[in-house]
């Protein structure tokens, strides 16, 4: 029963049962009852730390810690020598122990001197003559490969032997065809042209982030939104040219309503028109038969005589309080020349941006510009893992070269009809009419 009772105090699920205490009544009692092994171990401890140096909690930071200034040698070591290749390079290196079969040597047409010629020229006709033995190619193997060290057809391809690294293939051109660009005789224009600075991927803005931030968000979405108002104001106002007006017919219809004996009134009022058109004409010809007195002649003299010189004392006035204000009218001069200047300025150095940046038309059609990627606020996710794919790599990289201008932006052809369409009368129909 008591080695059971052990076990069960020993198993961690069950909880630790509190030592019974003793009684402290008397000095022998306490002497016998009291547990002071807490307080032996932490002299301990105190005894250690003082034999190691000190207590930690009076020792200084500099004496418990160190700086770590060397850093890894492995790492130092790869740094200063080549960069670690990647996995897919590590694959297809090669690291086989077999050396490859010997290769033949591949001879190409040379240009070689004329002692050399005139010496195989020699050499080939003592061969025809019989004088040397032909050498075939099977010899001239023989023989390099014996000269290597190896043997021909018992070529242990696992023995260490043949861990010799082969002479590689040495080419030799005959004659090189050097291939020559002709001189341009025309200059083209695009030579003294500047180079299009464009960065082929765009950093997007701070809103398309999986985890943006509220302001960015919005600024994003409004702008999204500006993009869709304007395609849809120009939609509108090319259909409100195209469309027929339906007030017009509303104009028309009142018109015919409010007027149906336009015709009778139309009649009378020529009639009263011609009737004042005959009182004019005799009221004119009695102004044109009366003539004017002297005295209304000289009052018209005198009266264009004072009109010219108040428009010459106006004249001189103006001139006088022009005079007054010339500090003020160079200091106005002087503002627009400076303005002018720096429009000017400002002119050249947006023409030599426009030449640096790629051109919003090339060719027939212009660069379709690029929607911005932006997701609602239920989409947005806290976590890469829970994060939707969006967009296509290679539609991205075919609006990148057509906005660097690098291809030129082309439109869907639409489907044209070959020939034109026949009709033909079944003789059914033509004997049924």
């Amino acid at each position: 029963m008591e080695a059971v009772d052990k076990v069960v105090a020993s198993d961690p699920a069950v909880p630790s049962q509190q030592k019974r205490k003793g009684g402290r009544k008397g000095k022998k009692e306490w002497r016998k009852n009291v547990d002071i092994a807490d307080v032996e171990e932490n002299l301990a401890e105190l005894v250690e730390e003082e034999i190691a140096g000190g207590k930690l909690h009076e020792r200084k930071d500099e004496d418990l810690f160190t700086v770590d200034v060397t850093g890894n040698e492995k790492a130092a070591k790869r740094a200063k020598g080549e960069p670690k290749k990647l996995r897919v390079e590590q694959i297809l290196e090669k690291r086989s122990h077999v050396p490859a079969p010997l290769e033949r040597v591949v001879l190409r047409e040379s240009s070689t001197p004329q002692s050399v010629t005139a010496r195989v020229e020699k050499l080939a006709k003592r061969i025809q003559t019989g004088e040397v033995k032909r050498e075939t190619r099977a010899d001239r193997r023989r023989k390099r490969a014996r000269a290597e060290g190896q043997r021909i057809a018992e070529f242990d391809l696992w023995d260490d032997a043949g861990s010799q690294k082969p002479k590689q293939a040495v080419e030799v051109v005959v004659n090189p065809k050097v291939t020559s660009t002709p001189a341009a005789t025309h200059k083209p224009k695009t030579v003294g042209r500047h180079h299009v600075q464009f960065d082929a991927v765009q950093i997007s803005h701070p809103g398309a982030s999986y985890r943006p931030t509220q302001k960015d968000h919005e600024a994003l979405m409004q702008e999204r939104q500006d993009m869709i108002d304007k395609h849809h104001r120009a939609d509108r106002a090319i259909d409100a040219k195209l469309s027929y007006p339906e007030e017009w017919d509303e104009e028309s219809d009142n018109e015919e309503g409010a007027h149906p004996d336009a015709g009778d009134d139309d009649d009378e009022e020529e009639g009263d028109e011609a009737e004042v058109g005959k009182k004019d004409g005799e009221q004119q010809k009695k102004k044109e038969t009366q003539r004017k007195t002297k005295a209304q002649r000289n009052r018209e003299k005198r009266l264009r005589e004072q009109s010219v010189q108040a428009a010459q004392e106006r004249k001189k006035k103006k001139v006088l309080k022009e005079l007054g204000r010339l500090p003020e009218i160079r200091r106005k001069v002087e503002e627009e020349k400076a303005a002018h200047e720096k429009r000017v300025e400002e002119r050249k150095q947006q023409r030599t941006l426009e030449a640096t940046q790629p051109k919003s038309k090339l060719g027939k059609h212009r660069v379709p510009e690029t929607p911005a990627q932006v997701q609602k606020v239920e989409d947005l996710t806290d976590s890469l893992r829970r994060l939707k794919t969006e967009g296509s790599l290679l539609r991205d990289r075919y609006q990148s070269l057509l906005e660097r201008n690098i291809i030129e932006p082309r439109v869907r052809v639409g489907k044209r009809r070959k020939y034109k369409r026949k009709t033909y009368e079944k003789p059914s129909f033509r004997n049924f009419q």
